[in-house]
């Protein structure tokens, strides 16, 4: 939800936007996330050869989706809006449990 948050905050601080849409498309297997504005625009092709403070908040966004083994990808034109879609795998909930088991028994273990 951070990814989508941060989408969100740079609409209201840079896109002059008067309408926002956010849709989410869960699968069994992923999710996909769509956030489309109709604000001002910009070129993602001069931001991210711009400096780095320029960029930063595009950047630390995918960071974070990549972390999840997940992918960004931004459409904009200067005028005519923006558009971030975001994709993430959805972990197997059998792993997930494993997992926090695991987490139990070695706290079980140790006496807390």
């Amino acid at each position: 939800y951070r990814v989508i948050q941060a989408a969100l905050t740079n609409i209201v601080r840079h896109a002059n936007a008067t309408n926002v849409n956010v849709t989410i498309r869960p699968s069994p297997d992923s999710i996909a996330v769509v956030i489309d504005d109709d604000g001002i625009g910009f070129s993602v092709d001069e931001v991210l050869a711009g400096p780095v403070r320029a960029r930063f908040g595009l950047l630390a966004m995918e960071e974070r989706v990549r972390a999840f083994g997940g992918s960004m990808t931004v459409e904009s034109t200067p005028g005519e809006g923006t558009t971030t879609f975001i994709e993430a795998p959805v972990p197997d909930p059998s792993e997930t449990r494993e997992q926090s088991g695991s987490l139990g028994a070695v706290i079980a273990a140790d006496g807390g």
